[in-house]
């Protein structure tokens, strides 16, 4: 049985093309709190918030550059391998041995840019640049840690 209107447009008709409307339109996702690099997955980073405000840190699996140069004199841990960036400030290397690098973490697509709380971590090729409202940042890849 149809029912008809004054353009012809039938009940089917109508269904269908509601049925397509929503397929069609995207689902936007809220950008993920965990996210690895893409190019070798050497790099994952974790957004948090806490009293302070958001923060990310972002762990390396291995690394060719020496950041023992710059080692704290009061810092017996590990070094070089864990940064931390917050909503405001600069960004910091870590003294610590407790790694947070999670290989079960999805990679993000290139150029993609992840923002929690005013921090934007976007995948380049060369790894990952993460940046505050106030001009804070890191950029980390195998090859090179710079913070600022």
């Amino acid at each position: 049985m149809y029912l008809s209107n004054p353009e012809n447009v039938t009940v089917k008709t109508l269904i269908a093309a509601t049925l397509l409307a929503l397929c069609a339109t995207p689902v936007l996702a809220a950008d993920p709190t965990e996210i690895r690099d893409p190019y070798q997955g050497n790099i994952s980073c974790r957004f948090s918030e806490n009293a302070e405000g958001a923060q990310v840190r972002c762990d390396l699996i291995e690394h060719r550059a020496q950041q023992a140069d710059n080692k704290p004199a009061d810092c017996t841990a590990g070094y070089g391998n864990a940064f931390l960036l917050r909503a405001t400030g600069p960004g910091e290397v870590l003294c610590t041995d407790e790694a947070k690098y999670d290989a079960s973490i999805a990679t993000v697509d290139f150029d993609r840019s992840v923002t929690h709380g005013g921090i934007t971590c976007t995948a380049q090729f060369s790894g990952f640049f993460c940046k505050n409202e106030t001009g804070g940042s890191f950029r980390l890849s195998m090859r090179q840690q710079r913070v600022d």
